[in-house]
């Protein structure tokens, strides 16, 4: 797995360093944001290199190789979550080097510091965003998911900020806080690591078996 999780991020080796400028423009570009422009850079960069590799992987009939090679089908499937995990990793210590290196150049740019909570909320988004992905994927490969995988990803976003406006709308926000408040921030993020880990093991589930049934 760790090789197919290597392979993914080799082929795409221009992509990703367009990512690490990527950081920089959203850096500027979403000021206003304060602490969400950690979140809302990382989700953003995981979702285009797990979605480019799908593409390297359909482009060069990787699944066809891959299926003629000794390696279980479940390793197959099972690298693509573990690269969006590795990718939030790589992506978040990026993201904190080059802030740094831009607070030390002196760039007229605000520098937000990473919490515990914008951490697992981000690794939180990025599964529930590759949850939903990678299952539709490997039932209908790449090109057949990419226009089902934007609706998903502009939805999610939609979806979050509606929720968010009928939360300041009503008593559904004091009543979420006095919610959040009632737990110590050690049990919050027990319950989103909880919370993580299920959506990935189920959607992992569904990808397996879908994949199980395809033939190349």
């Amino acid at each position: 797995m760790y090789s197919l999780v290597i392979k993914d991020i080799l082929v795409q080796k221009r992509t990703v360093l367009i990512s690490l400028l990527y950081i920089i423009f959203l850096a500027f570009m979403l000021q206003s944001l304060k602490e969400g422009i950690y979140p809302v850079t990382i989700s953003g960069i995981c979702y285009i290199l797990v979605a480019t590799a799908c593409a390297q992987d359909e482009k060069n009939k990787a699944d066809v190789m891959l299926n003629s090679l000794p390696i279980k089908r479940s390793t197959i499937v099972g690298a693509k979550y573990v690269l969006a995990i590795v990718i939030f990793a790589i992506g978040t210590v990026a993201y904190l080097a080059i802030m740094q290196a831009m607070k030390f150049i002196g760039l007229p740019l605000q520098v937000y510091p990473i919490t515990l909570a914008n951490c697992l909320g981000t690794l939180l988004a990025i599964s529930l965003l590759n949850g939903i992905y990678l299952p539709i994927y490997f039932k209908l490969g790449y090109i057949k998911s990419r226009f089902i995988n934007l609706i998903l990803f502009f939805s999610l976003f939609a979806g979050i900020s509606s929720i968010a406006t009928l939360l300041g709308d009503s008593d559904g926000l004091p009543n979420l806080i006095s919610f959040v408040n009632s737990y110590s921030e050690l049990q919050i993020a027990i319950m989103i690591v909880m919370l993580t880990l299920a959506i990935l093991a189920l959607s992992y589930t569904v990808s397996l078996k879908v994949y199980n049934s395809r033939e190349f």
